[in-house]
């Protein structure tokens, strides 16, 4: 099963939409990045996520290597968010992101991407949650200050009201 990757906006939307344990049912494997999981996670969401069956993967002192490789190319991103992307690269997987310029360096490292929006839709396509159930999700992740596209959310908004 092919592994996705998440960042800490993935996980603390997850996290707030009360999506942790349901989207354990899409054909992923889902890993968090130790660092992102001690750094940038609450011991709430730590538990939630550890307690639900995530998984958690180091880095090699080679892969620490290829993420200090990256600071000076990529300055936007965090260094745990290059974590991130060395994980999701080193594994053949799915970053998922919710940050611009992890996305952006991402795409220029060929690293495949996708984000919460498409979470959601692969939860509804799979008759794992109603789009209604996913609506009320979504309102909460925002809510909680999600940064995701807006038009994006708007559409699904009212596209999952009325289906």
């Amino acid at each position: 099963m092919r592994k996705c990757i998440l960042d800490s906006s993935i996980c603390i939307d997850l996290f707030h939409g009360g999506l942790v344990e349901v989207s354990l049912q899409l054909p992923y494997t889902f890993v968090i990045p130790d660092v992102v999981l001690s750094e940038e996670l609450n011991e709430t969401q730590r538990i939630e996520f550890t307690g639900t069956g995530y998984g958690v993967e180091s880095l090699s002192s080679e892969g620490v290597s290829e993420v200090l490789a990256l600071v000076p190319k990529y300055v936007r991103p965090s260094r745990i968010d290059l974590f991130a992307l060395v994980c999701t690269k080193k594994c053949e997987g799915i970053l998922l992101s919710g940050d611009k310029s992890l996305r952006k360096a991402a795409e220029e490292e060929k690293v495949e991407v996708h984000g919460l929006l498409w979470v959601l839709d692969g939860l509804i396509d799979r008759k794992l949650l109603l789009p209604m159930e996913a609506r009320a999700a979504l309102i909460k992740m925002l809510e909680h200050g999600a940064r995701l596209p807006k038009d994006d959310c708007d559409n699904r908004l009212k596209q999952w009201k009325t289906e």
